[in-house]
């Protein structure tokens, strides 16, 4: 069975990338166009006159299936998206917090150098010049 696993593997990979909606967009198109066709040849066999409850049936199972598997490519877009987002958000916080950890140092050794005077305006540098980082950073 190993062997036989290692020799289908190649068509495997080939195959999961054709079958990922996500990597192949052509695919959620056809896969609708082949379901719609069944339930078009479906709807047709029922104007001619096949009342039978096999149709009923398939024609239920179509459309649920149609509606199903949209909506799992929806839902798997909807969350692959979110977790860029969150790698994004992620990285530009690691990014900001090491802007501001370098300007907080820079603050203490100025706060070591110069004699502090108690007044709010060390604060208010600080948060005027990591206001300033983030704005170049936007741009």
């Amino acid at each position: 069975k190993e062997f036989e696993m290692e020799h289908m593997l190649p068509f495997i990979e080939l195959m999961d990338g054709y079958l990922d909606p996500l990597k192949n967009p052509k695919l959620l198109p056809i896969f609708n166009f082949a379901i719609l066709s069944l339930v078009i040849v479906l709807f047709v066999l029922f104007i001619k006159g096949v009342r039978n409850v096999h149709v009923f049936a398939m024609g239920g199972l179509a459309v649920c299936l149609l509606l199903s598997v949209n909506y799992f490519v929806a839902v798997l877009e909807e969350t692959m998206e979110e977790q860029e987002k969150e790698q994004k958000l992620s990285l530009n916080l690691g990014k900001d917090s090491a802007v501001l950890k370098k300007i907080q140092k820079k603050h203490l050794k100025q706060s070591k150098l110069m004699a502090y005077d108690h007044s709010d305006n060390d604060s208010s540098d600080f948060e005027d010049e990591a206001e300033t980082i983030n704005n170049k950073k936007d741009n």
